[in-house]
């Protein structure tokens, strides 16, 4: 449709976040993932770590970007985000320390 149009016609747009985008449950991270294979919903006090699902859509449609990179725990997540109602999607990826860097 439309937005597929304009998201290719316009110049690369990347998303940068400290908290990352909202995915369902038990979302595979990829094999650079140093703690489980998986980022859990979690909230506490002045807390999250993964912005609710309503916020995660409403930041892809408006920014329909062809990146995100966010960082929160300092740990490797590649996770592919699928924009509702559209045929195009938008990978994630959270920066992290790898297992090398860690040793020094």
């Amino acid at each position: 449709g439309a937005a597929l149009e304009r998201w290719r016609r316009q110049d690369t747009r990347v998303l940068l976040t400290h908290i990352p985008l909202h995915r369902p449950p038990g979302t595979d991270c990829g094999p650079l993932r140093q703690r489980s294979s998986a980022l859990k919903d979690r909230t506490g006090f002045s807390y999250r770590n993964m912005l609710p699902a309503e916020l995660s859509e409403r930041l892809l449609r408006a920014v329909l970007p062809h990146g995100v990179f966010s960082g929160d725990d300092h740990d490797q997540c590649r996770v592919t985000h699928r924009i509702a109602s559209s045929l195009f999607s938008v990978f994630e990826q959270r920066s992290g320390r790898s297992a090398a860097s860690r040793a020094t």
